[in-house]
């Protein structure tokens, strides 16, 4: 039997190569949920602060000294957390919404003049920006904007993304899912998210927006750094946001409109990074104590959106050291309670899903109940996703795959093949470091590197190290590890622009400025979108032929086409051979593995 789940839209046929329009009604869909998302995470970000300011007992708890970008991330790490939490026990649709709603309405109540000073504070330090790169700011605004507009086309999006959303939307979370398709265990905190503000419920069509509006957010912390070497403000904090502003644009612009973890696991590691070197500066912007717990929090909650973010854990280990070093018993307990919090519904879901604390991991098998994933599946998967990182041209033998080193010959050329134009995007910044060095030190006369500095930056070394040889040892996707290489090529100058005191030259930020400009007027599709057009309605995810099987009586939906993908497919939608049996008499009784005949 075959089903056809829609003819192709306007989406779809521009994806094929058809003329494109930009539409402007998913700009204006987008603007509004962006507009919604950033109230609701500032309210809770804003709330959580206040909270933590006085458990620490600071003498001024008010969090509108804060930037209200630091307030929107812990805001969105706290509603990802809820959603993680809620769909244990609900779907993630009309009700969750509610609960989020009315909590944020509640919390906006009793804290209606501090979000007040922090929606002040903000705007301030927007307009602070130089007028050059405020200009710059909306540019890159609108250039987003039209991006996450697009049609999703990340092929794992495709593959169990969107299925695994849609199974968030429609059904707390599901016993063994995994059975059902091995990916669909591959648990992420962003999917939760994505749900949450996916407004399926409206039965128009699903939403996925939160990366274009975290790397808003991101984009804007790197220009204000950007903005202040432009204004003489000589710190290594600015120099690393300025030299991510680009990369972190242009690596990540195509995978804005899909719900796909690599981007806001990317951009987190890039603002830890940031964050620590803030911390150690002691601007006196930040409380110390305050930062260091929410470093602490933010590194916890990016393990539990990718695994890839798990060297991350050395920065908790350095500044739990410190707390311990310094006795702060109250610390320490607001670090373990906070980071306790954060990652306890990651693996809730990990052991419903797949019967697992991790997955894929069989050796973790702490638990024995009948939805698990049978361990030979979890480690095929395991072995899937190696395999393919190390030759996703499939051209290794099994052998030269499982050997120590016979692959990465052949993964370093198709790596230059596949991700060569993005790879010099990244040492672009670097690129232009150095030259602004090669004059610092023409100019000055004198050319030192104060080696010293890399004992002093050891954290920073380690984890960036750390994070690199975890990745290519694991699955050396360049997707798992671009948050990595964005630090990686700015923190090795740290001991030569030492010994210039960070004072680079005007070449480092008006050459960074002048390349986004030139690549956002690039890339910006030309044809604007008029006012004539439909406002509504964000780009669908893109549809399939589907066929429908019959098992145990009840229908379930496969691609109709060779290397077809589910998509947003009617539940349940699998892929073939056939390994699962239904567990129960509803869907939501979850799936079993199918006993070998």
């Amino acid at each position: 039997m075959v089903a056809q789940a829609g003819k192709p839209g306007p989406a779809q046929l521009k994806a094929c190569g058809h003329p494109r329009q930009i539409d402007l009604r998913p700009m204006l869909a987008i603007l509004s949920i962006w507009f919604y998302v950033f109230l609701i995470c500032l309210i809770y970000g804003g709330a959580a602060a206040r909270l933590l300011l006085h458990l620490l007992g600071e003498a001024n708890p008010d969090p509108g000294r804060l930037p209200l970008s630091l307030l929107t991330i812990l805001g969105l790490s706290l509603v990802t957390t809820l959603a993680g939490y809620l769909s244990l026990f609900i779907k993630i649709a009309l009700l969750a919404n509610a609960l989020v709603f009315l909590g944020a309405l509640l919390l906006a109540g009793i804290y209606y003049e501090e979000l007040t000073h922090c929606l002040q504070a903000g705007l301030r330090r927007l307009f602070a920006l130089h007028k050059y790169i405020l200009a710059l700011f909306f540019l890159i605004f609108l250039f987003i904007l039209v991006r996450s507009a697009a049609p999703p086309s990340a092929f794992d999006t495709g593959l169990y993304h969107a299925q695994a959303i849609r199974w968030i939307e429609e059904y707390p979370v599901i016993p063994g899912l995994g059975n059902l398709h091995g990916r669909l265990a591959f648990n992420s905190m962003w999917l939760p998210a994505n749900a949450l503000f996916g407004f399926s419920f409206l039965k128009v069509q699903p939403c996925h927006v939160l990366n274009g509006f975290f790397l808003l957010v991101f984009l804007f912390i790197c220009l204000q750094g950007l903005s202040n070497l432009i204004n003489r403000q000589y710190h290594f904090s600015n120099i690393l946001r300025a030299g991510m502003a680009l990369p972190g644009l242009l690596v990540f612009k195509d995978q804005l409109s899909s719900p796909t973890p690599d981007v806001p696991v990317a951009l987190l590691i890039c603002l830890l990074f940031v964050y620590y070197v803030q911390l150690r500066e002691n601007h006196g912007e930040v409380p110390g104590q305050f930062f260091s717990l929410l470093i602490c929090f933010l590194a916890a909650w990016a393990i539990t959106i990718k695994l890839s973010a798990l060297p991350l854990a050395l920065l908790i280990v350095a500044i739990a050291g410190k707390e311990i070093a310094r006795c702060h018993t109250r610390n320490l307990c607001l670090l373990a309670g906070g980071a306790a919090f954060l990652v306890l519904p990651y693996f809730l879901r990990n052991i419903w899903l797949s019967g697992y604390l991790l997955y894929p991991f069989p050796a973790l098998d702490l638990f024995h109940f009948d939805w698990q994933v049978p361990p030979a599946a979890a480690l095929a998967e395991k072995r899937a996703v190696e395999a393919f990182a190390r030759d996703p041209g499939y051209v290794l033998t099994p052998a030269a795959l499982n050997s120590a080193f016979a692959w990465a010959p052949t993964w370093f050329q198709q790596t230059l093949a596949d991700y060569g134009s993005k790879l010099a995007r990244i040492l672009l910044p670097g690129l232009v470091l150095l030259v602004d060095c090669l004059v610092n030190a023409i100019t000055r006369k004198t050319w030192e590197i104060d080696l010293g500095e890399i004992g002093k930056n050891a954290v920073l070394y380690l984890t960036a190290a750390g994070g690199l040889l975890f990745w290519f040892f694991t699955a050396p996707d360049p997707r798992f590890a671009m948050g990595y290489l964005l630090v990686a090529v700015i923190i090795i100058f740290i001991p030569l622009l030492k010994a210039f005191d960070y004072q680079v030259t005007r070449i480092f930020p008006w050459s960074l400025a002048l390349l986004m400009l030139y690549f956002v007027a690039a890339f910006l599709p030309p044809d604007l979108p008029t006012l004539g057009q439909r406002l509504w309605l964000p780009a669908p995810y893109p549809q399939e032929r589907l066929t429908v099987e019959e098992i145990q009586g009840r229908q379930v939906y496969f691609p109709g086409n060779p290397g077809g993908k589910c998509w947003y497919a009617p539940l349940p939608c699998t892929y073939h051979p056939v390994n699962f049996v239904f567990r129960g008499a509803g869907m939501k009784d979850g799936f079993q593995a199918r006993s070998a005949p």
